[in-house]
């Protein structure tokens, strides 16, 4: 629990860290207000659904993610390359997953970053646990932020 919990907290630190960077180079924020759970708890959508976008997001995306990108993706990987090579690949299959939604390719280095702590925290304890409490601890503390920052309707 502990690793996951820490986990979340590096992956938010440094995502923080990369944007706030980035968003000085680009000289305006960048913002996560066209991501579909921003929205949809933004807008002015019923309570179930908002309570679903925040499952959907804290608890289930996370456990996709993390089956595909570690337990397969990075595990197939490191069966054939190097652990570094298999974290550097999932790390950034991980990013460019999540640029559809976002403000590319400003969040880019971000969403790599997460992905490489979660690749590695999957690597040094060989459990999907410590990865994915900490996958849904950044969601949940980005998405609140996002929602807040936004404002909720």
């Amino acid at each position: 629990v502990w690793r996951g919990l820490a986990g979340g907290a590096l992956c938010l630190a440094g995502a923080l860290s990369l944007e706030t960077i980035l968003a000085a180079l680009r000289g305006a924020p960048i913002t996560d207000s066209r991501h579909p759970i921003v929205q949809t708890l933004t807008g002015g959508v019923a309570s179930p659904v908002k309570a679903l976008a925040i499952l959907l997001a804290v608890g289930l995306a996370p456990l996709a993610e993390e089956l595909l990108f570690r337990r397969l993706l990075q595990s197939a990987l490191a069966a054939r390359v190097r652990p570094s090579a298999a974290l550097a690949a999932t790390a950034f299959l991980f990013s460019l997953a999540h640029q559809s939604h976002s403000d590319f390719p400003w969040t880019f280095l971000p969403h790599a970053w997460i992905g490489l702590v979660l690749g590695v925290l999957f690597h040094r304890t060989g459990s999907l646990a410590p990865a994915l409490l900490a996958h849904a601890a950044n969601n949940a503390v980005a998405l609140t932020w996002a929602a807040l920052t936004i404002g909720v309707g």
